[in-house]
């Protein structure tokens, strides 16, 4: 119910003639918002594509539009195109000079994951624990290997996560031990 109230007070906001780019944007971003929690993602589309059409906006929130269409592109199982967007804000995050944030890069291993595409996914995990040393990165990345059948990698990269105690479980130990009979 405040929703549909909400949506109301934003399709009024919507028909004022002397909005900038600026503050269009953020009344398609609220109407993306909404219309994603309301589990209607084509709408959400949409409306973060009308922000992605405003001009002269912040990066950031360029980033944030492509990311929210990523995001919902990926709830849709579309996982190609989830990547589009995903790409572009890569791109931008990395020609200014800054590192690619950690849920950007989570996203894109998820999708070349659901694509079964493990050599993206490789470079993907291979950026993230250069930024983001994570144990449980550090074993998708063996995964990954392992999918590629890669498992001189796999190996140096459970090595390594044994002898930092990082292999916690009886499982993984179990799995790292295994991974020597692949030899």
């Amino acid at each position: 119910k405040k929703y549909d109230q909400g949506l109301e007070v934003l399709r009024a906001l919507e028909l004022e003639k002397n909005l900038t780019p600026y503050e269009k944007a953020q009344l398609y971003n609220s109407f993306g918002l909404t219309y994603f929690t309301l589990e209607k993602p084509n709408d959400a589309v949409r409306s973060y594509e009308k922000v992605l059409e405003q001009a002269d906006l912040p990066e950031a929130m360029i980033t944030r539009a492509l990311y929210s269409l990523a995001q919902i592109y990926y709830s849709m199982d579309e996982f190609t195109k989830s990547l589009e967007p995903l790409k572009k804000s890569y791109k931008m995050t990395m020609d200014s000079g800054d590192e690619p944030r950690e849920t950007l890069l989570q996203l894109m291993s998820a999708n070349y994951h659901k694509l079964g595409d493990y050599k993206n996914m490789v470079n993907v995990l291979k950026k993230m624990v250069s930024l983001y040393p994570k144990t449980d990165y550090w074993l998708s990345l063996a995964g990954a290997y392992s999918a590629l059948a890669q498992h001189e990698n796999q190996i140096t990269v459970m090595e390594m996560l044994y002898e930092q105690g990082e292999l916690k479980t009886g499982t993984q130990q179990v799995n790292f031990a295994s991974l020597y009979l692949l030899r």
